[in-house]
């Protein structure tokens, strides 16, 4: 065959390269248009709380009385389900423009805002990270990013993913040395306590050592958005001090008091009983790894070389979700910064601490194939967990940096990521 009529076939390196950037960014772009339509027509879930919360509030009600919401849950979707309103109160407050909408109309608005935040996050965290990945290594760690932690969160609707942009958004606003605005981000993580709890301990520790001024941003804007809230919907915390109130965070409900069926979640408790351990053993193994994580992460402050808090916060956030008594898959997009150092850091190891975070990376990636029930999921933050451990920068190593402002973010300058892991290992 003449060579010469053979598509492609004298493209030179360069033009190789722009060839597969061009498909990586076709392909990034299809995994988020089918991801946007396949939540809006096949699944969604937990946004219909949210607006009926919303449209509750707009019309004099109280968004924590589940029996208020029951008659706007059958009015917009023909049923109840298990859908109390569980979030702060200034999340109500922020959801009212989407209640002003047609429910189907609203739900499309707050899936394309979903998907522009986890596009604009996966941004903040490279630039956080200090990492300049370009062309088809940028657009195969978003659909990476995408596929192990978006899609689950779009498909129900969830909050995880706008949990994961104020993560971001915090960590990027202190690298470029906005202390005040990174408090304020910081202060919003706890729309989604148990997604964004270990990410704000962990971040007000750093805080605390450089940045003064961004706890008191925090705590200043956590003080507003519960004074605001709390006059604009008040007596809010009645119901939190209710003993009944989170019976839906355990339980399957079908309206106010009506229990349908026991809930599984995504944690260590619910992962333990899937292999028939409950009870006191359970309880011990519990303590013991919340002892494990405990160690685990003042041993990775101890050892790492330059005080990376990207990397200590992201570690703490994984970590938190292997101890968390509650929390689902959709509330794992916060450990996409995680996931993303991982990538940039594989370039810098060898030997076994290289195939050994490749191998626990595959296994994360591999639940979403085959988990089944949904406390399976719990596998992906323990593998990710190993995988930073493994990875730890360490004192002694090649490249060690300074505890500057400018090395606040950077694992190592050095590091290539991906592509230089693809050269020097495949």
């Amino acid at each position: 065959m003449d060579s010469s009529r053979v598509p492609f076939s004298h493209l030179e390196r360069e033009e190789w390269e722009r060839l597969a950037d061009a498909a990586a960014l076709f392909a990034w772009l299809l995994v988020l248009g089918v991801m946007a339509w396949a939540a809006f027509s096949l699944f969604g879930e937990d946004f219909r709380g949210y607006y009926a919360a919303a449209t509750v509030w707009l019309h004099g009600g109280d968004p924590y009385d589940y029996a208020q919401l029951v008659p706007v849950l059958k009015d917009i979707t023909g049923y109840v389900g298990n859908n109390p309103y569980y979030y702060p109160p200034w999340f109500v407050i922020f959801m009212t423009p989407f209640a002003t909408l047609p429910y189907q109309t609203a739900r499309a608005v707050w899936i394309v805002l979903n998907v522009a935040l986890l596009w604009s996050g996966a941004e903040l965290t490279l630039r956080a990270l200090a990492w300049p990945v370009t062309g088809w290594q940028r657009w195969s760690l978003f659909i990476a990013g995408g596929y192990l932690f978006g899609w689950m969160c779009l498909r129900f609707e969830q909050t995880g993913i706008l949990i994961f942009f104020f993560f971001a958004a915090a960590l990027y606003l202190l690298k470029t040395d906005r202390p005040l605005v990174a408090g304020v981000a910081m202060s919003l993580l706890l729309t989604k306590p148990q997604a964004g709890y270990a990410a704000l301990a962990l971040l007000l520790i750093f805080a605390w050592h450089r940045y003064r001024r961004t706890v008191t941003s925090c705590l200043l804007a956590l003080i507003v958005l519960l004074g605001t809230s709390t006059v604009l919907v008040p007596g809010w915390y009645r119901h939190v001090l209710r003993a009944d109130f989170g019976a839906g965070l355990f339980r399957e409900l079908n309206g106010p008091g009506q229990v349908v069926a026991q809930r599984i979640n995504t944690t260590l408790l619910d992962w333990l009983a899937s292999f028939g351990m409950t009870g006191a053993a359970a309880w011990f193994l519990y303590a013991l790894v919340f002892l494990i994580c405990a160690s685990a992460l003042g041993y990775a402050y101890h050892w790492q070389t330059s005080r990376d808090w990207t990397y200590l916060a992201g570690l703490g956030v994984v970590l938190g979700f292997l101890v968390v008594p509650y929390s689902l898959q959709y509330d794992y997009p916060p450990m996409l910064v995680s996931l993303f150092w991982l990538f940039r850091r594989l370039g810098s190891l060898a030997g076994f601490r290289r195939w050994g975070t490749v191998g626990l990376l595959a296994g994360a990636f591999s639940v979403p194939l085959w988990e089944r029930p949904i406390s399976d999921g719990f596998w992906i933050p323990l593998a990710l967990a190993l995988a930073l451990l493994l990875a730890l920068p360490q004192r002694g190593e090649r490249g060690k940096q300074s505890s500057s402002h400018s090395d606040l973010i950077s694992p190592r300058s050095g590091d290539k990521g991906l592509a230089d892991f693809l050269r020097k290992g495949m």
